[in-house]
C-alpha cells in the first residue's frame, strides 16, 4: 500500500461520516484510532476502546487466525476480505466481515489500516435461504406424486425420484434433456401439445388424464397438472409438472361402475316395484312401476307418493310411514295404487328407513296381488255358490226324508259339516306354499300335507305311519320335534334342499291336557332371505362409497393446503404470507373433520372432543414460535356432532384461537388459552374460547368491525342459528361465548 497523502480535511470527513467502522491498530496489535461508526455498530465506548489489545475482542476460537492476519499484515502482506467473530457486547459476539492493509510510513509497516462491517444479519438471512432451499428440494425429492421441470419447448430439466420409479429408472439421465412426448401414449399427443398452449395462454393446467408409457407399453394412467414459473433474472419460463398415478382409482371406480350396473340391472328385472321417497317426494322406481301402473318413471319422479294411493288407503299408509321413521315395526299390508288408465290395483307394501344419497328416506316394495285377489274372491263366489246349492239340496232331502228319526238327522248335519270342514282344509292344503305335518308322542308321522312337499320330494301323506326320527336324516328336526314334545313352543328356520322354511312347531294336548304329539307348520321364505340380504350387500356398498367420498374430500383439501404451503414458500412479504397461513388453517381445519368422519364407525357424526383438541393442538404448532409457551386448558364433553354443525363450529375455533395466537400474547414469553364445549339443560350447544393475553384494545367497537375474522365469525354463528356474546379486559384476556 502506498503512504497516505491527500488533502487531509477531506479524509477526516471521510473518516467521521463512514457507515462502516475504520479503525488503525499499531504493529503490536493495540488499537490507535476508531471512527464513530464503531459506537454504532458495538455497545463499547471509542474513548474506552483506543489502546486496548485488538485482539480481546476476537472470539478464543479465532485468536490463532487472528494472530496470524496481523503478522501477515506487518509483513506487508494484503489479505483477503475474511469474517470473524467480534465481541460488540458484553458476552454477545456477531459476524463482522473485515476488509484490511498494512498501514505504511517512510516505507516501513507501522501498523493495520482496516475497515470493519456487521454482517450477522446478511449471514442469518442466508442461513435461512439455505434452510428453505434445503426444504423445498427434500419436498420436490421425497413427494410421493411426480414432479418434472421442463423448459418452453418440453425438453425435461429435472424430476424428483418419484418419476424415476414410475419410469422403472434409477438414473435421471433417462429423463433429463428428453422432451416429455416420450413419456406419454402417442394416442395422446395432439391433445398433449394443446394442453402446453393452454399452460403458455392461462399460465396453469389441472387435472388432466394421460396415459404414461415406460418400456414401450401403457404402465399407468397418471393425473397431470403443470404451472408455468418465469424466471426474471434470466427472462426464462418453465414448466412444472405434476404427475399422480391414479391407475388405482380408475380400477375402484371402473368395479364400483360394474358393480353399481350389475345392481341396477337386478332392480329394474324384479316384478315388484321398488320406491323410495323423502318426505313423501318420489326419488326412485325401478322398471316394474311402469309395467304395474302405466306411469313412466319420468311421470313418477318429484311427485308425491299419496298421488298414486287411493284416498281411502292413504291415511293408515302416512301412519305407518311415520311410525317406520321412528323404528315401529309394521308388517305387510294392503293398499289399493292408482293406475294411468285410471283403474286402482291391489298391492301388498312393505317398507323401511334408509339414507339415499345421504338423507333418510323410506323404501318402498309393492307386490301386484290383484289377480290373487280376484282369483281368491272368484273362489270364494264359487264355494259360496255350492255352499248355496248344497244347503238348498240339503233342505230338499231333508223335506223329503222329514220322517227320519231326529237322531239320523243331527247325525247327519255332523258328517256334513264335519265334510266341509275337511274339505276346506285340504283346499286350503293342496293351495298354500307351505308344509303341515303332525306326529305323535313317538314320532309317527299322522299327517303329512301341503302343496310345499313338492319342493323337498314328497307326496302329501306318503310318510304317515312312518318314525320320522328313522325316515329324516335333518338332526334340527329331531331336536325341535323332542323340545316341542317337552312342551316348548319352537320358532326356527331349516335349509332344506337348498331352501329356506320357516317352521313352528306346537305340542298337541289330549283331554287329560298330557302332550299327545306335535304339530308343525312350515312356509318358505326363501325369496325374503334373498330380498334381505341383497338389501344388506348394497347398504354396505354405500357406506364403503361414503366413506371413499370423505376420504376423496379429505385428500383434496390436503393438496389445496400443500398447494398454499408451495406458494407461501415464493412469498417474502409477510401480511400475504399471513392471508396464505390463515387460509391454509382453515382448510387444515376443514380436512380434520372429513379424517376424523373417514376414522369412524359412525359416517354421520364425529367425536368433537378428539376433533377439538387435535385442532387446537395443530393451530398452535403452527403459529407459536419456540421463545414462547402456550397451555391450553381444555374442557369438553364427550359430544357426538354431524357434519353441518362441525364445520362452521370448526371454523369459529380456528378463527378465535388463530386471533388469540397472533395478537393476544403480544411481546409476552407464555400464555394460556381455554377451550370449554358443553350441551346445557336446554339442549343448547355452547362453546366457550378465552385467553390470559392483553385483551382487546380500550374503546373498540367490536359491533362494527370490518375484519374477515370478525366477519366469519358472525356468518358461521347466524349458519349454527347461534348468538355469540364477547367479554374482555385489558391485561386479563379476551373470553368469547356462542351458544346454538
Amino acid at each position: 500500500m502506498k503512504e497516505i497523502k491527500g488533502d487531509p480535511y477531506l479524509y477526516k470527513l471521510i473518516f467521521d461520516v463512514s457507515r462502516d467502522v475504520i479503525y488503525t491498530v499499531s504493529s503490536d496489535g493495540f488499537i490507535t484510532s476508531l471512527n464513530p461508526a464503531f459506537e454504532v455498530m458495538t455497545e463499547w465506548k471509542i474513548k474506552d476502546s483506543i489502546g486496548k489489545p485488538f485482539f480481546e475482542f476476537l472470539h478464543p476460537d479465532e485468536f490463532e487466525l487472528g494472530m496470524k492476519i496481523h503478522n501477515d499484515i506487518q509483513n506487508g502482506i494484503t489479505p483477503p476480505i475474511f469474517e470473524m467473530k467480534f465481541l460488540v457486547a458484553p458476552s454477545k459476539y456477531e459476524d463482522i466481515e473485515f476488509s484490511t492493509t498494512p498501514l505504511i510510513k517512510n516505507n516501513k509497516v507501522i501498523g493495520t489500516l482496516g475497515t470493519a462491517r456487521n454482517i450477522t444479519e446478511r449471514k442469518n438471512y442466508e442461513n435461512e435461504l439455505k434452510k428453505k432451499s434445503y426444504l423445498i428440494t427434500s419436498l420436490f425429492d421425497s413427494s410421493p406424486d411426480g414432479f418434472l421441470i421442463s423448459d418452453e419447448k418440453g425438453i425435461m430439466i429435472d424430476c424428483n425420484y418419484s418419476v424415476l420409479e414410475f419410469l422403472n429408472t434409477k438414473n435421471k439421465k433417462d429423463v433429463i434433456g428428453k422432451n416429455i412426448l416420450e413419456f406419454i401414449d402417442v394416442d395422446d399427443h395432439k391433445r398433449a401439445i394443446k394442453d402446453i398452449e393452454t399452460v403458455f395462454k392461462k399460465g396453469v393446467l389441472r387435472n388432466v388424464e394421460y396415459n404414461l408409457i415406460r418400456d414401450g407399453k401403457i404402465c399407468f394412467v397418471s393425473e397431470i397438472s403443470a404451472k408455468i414459473v418465469k424466471d426474471t433474472d434470466i427472462e426464462q419460463n418453465y414448466i412444472i409438472i405434476s404427475a399422480k398415478d391414479i391407475t388405482g382409482r380408475k380400477q375402484v371406480q371402473k368395479t364400483l361402475f360394474e358393480s353399481e350396473e350389475r345392481y341396477r340391472l337386478l332392480v329394474s328385472k324384479l316384478p315388484d316395484i321398488i320406491l323410495v321417497h323423502t318426505e313423501s317426494k318420489i326419488v326412485y322406481v325401478n322398471g316394474a312401476f311402469e309395467s304395474v301402473t302405466g306411469w313412466n318413471y319420468k311421470e313418477a319422479l318429484g311427485k308425491s307418493i299419496y298421488e298414486f294411493i287411493k284416498p281411502d288407503d292413504v291415511n293408515i299408509t302416512r301412519d305407518n310411514f311415520n311410525k317406520r321413521k321412528k323404528g315401529g315395526n309394521i308388517p305387510q299390508y294392503e293398499i289399493d295404487i292408482l293406475t294411468k288408465s285410471g283403474a286402482y290395483k291391489t298391492v301388498e307394501i312393505r317398507a323401511s328407513v334408509i339414507n339415499y344419497n345421504g338423507i333418510p328416506s323410506i323404501f318402498v316394495v309393492l307386490t301386484d296381488i290383484t289377480e290373487r285377489k280376484e282369483a281368491n274372491q272368484k273362489i270364494k263366489k264359487a264355494f259360496d255358490e255350492l255352499e248355496t246349492k248344497v244347503n238348498e239340496r240339503t233342505k230338499d232331502l231333508l223335506q223329503i226324508n222329514n220322517a227320519l228319526k231326529e237322531e239320523i238327522e243331527e247325525r247327519q248335519m255332523i258328517t256334513d259339516a264335519l265334510m266341509t270342514s275337511e274339505q276346506r282344509l285340504k283346499t286350503l292344503l293342496d293351495n298354500a306354499p307351505l308344509i303341515l305335518f303332525s306326529v305323535d308322542k313317538d314320532g309317527v308321522y299322522t299327517l303329512s300335507e301341503g302343496r310345499g312337499l313338492k319342493n323337498i320330494g314328497q307326496i302329501p301323506g306318503e310318510v304317515v305311519g312312518k318314525n320320522v326320527f328313522e325316515t329324516t336324516p335333518n338332526q334340527a328336526i329331531h331336536n325341535n320335534i323332542r323340545k316341542a314334545l317337552e312342551g316348548n313352543e319352537v320358532h326356527t328356520l331349516i335349509n332344506i334342499n337348498k331352501t329356506i322354511y320357516e317352521t313352528w312347531y306346537s305340542p298337541v294336548y289330549d283331554l287329560n291336557n298330557n302332550i299327545s304329539g306335535v304339530t308343525a307348520v312350515s312356509v318358505d321364505v326363501s325369496k325374503e332371505i334373498k330380498a334381505k340380504e341383497q338389501i344388506n350387500n348394497s347398504l354396505k356398498e354405500k357406506v364403503v362409497l361414503l366413506k371413499e367420498i370423505h376420504h376423496r374430500v379429505k385428500n383434496n383439501l390436503q393438496i389445496i393446503s400443500s398447494l398454499l404451503n408451495l406458494q407461501s414458500n415464493n412469498i417474502t412479504d409477510e401480511k400475504i404470507i399471513d392471508v396464505i397461513t390463515n387460509a391454509k388453517n382453515r382448510v387444515k381445519t376443514m380436512v380434520l373433520i372429513h379424517e376424523k368422519l373417514y376414522q369412524s364407525e359412525n359416517l354421520a357424526d364425529i367425536n368433537f372432543n378428539e376433533y377439538i383438541e387435535d385442532l387446537v393442538n395443530d393451530l398452535i404448532s403452527s403459529y407459536n414460535n419456540s421463545n414462547r409457551v402456550i397451555n391450553t386448558k381444555i374442557n369438553v364433553q364427550n359430544i357426538m356432532m354431524d357434519l353441518d354443525k362441525s364445520i362452521p363450529c370448526g371454523l369459529i375455533i380456528n378463527e378465535i384461537v388463530t386471533n388469540s395466537l397472533k395478537y393476544a400474547f403480544a411481546n409476552r414469553k407464555k400464555g394460556t388459552i381455554s377451550v370449554e364445549f358443553y350441551i346445557d339443560k336446554n339442549r343448547k350447544y355452547n362453546l366457550i374460547i378465552g385467553d390470559d393475553g392483553i385483551g382487546l384494545p380500550k374503546g373498540l367497537d367490536i359491533d362494527n368491525l370490518k375484519s374477515l375474522g370478525m366477519q366469519l365469525l358472525v356468518s358461521l354463528t347466524d349458519q349454527l342459528q347461534g348468538t355469540y356474546e364477547i367479554k374482555t379486559k385489558p391485561n386479563e384476556g379476551t373470553k368469547i361465548h356462542i351458544r346454538f
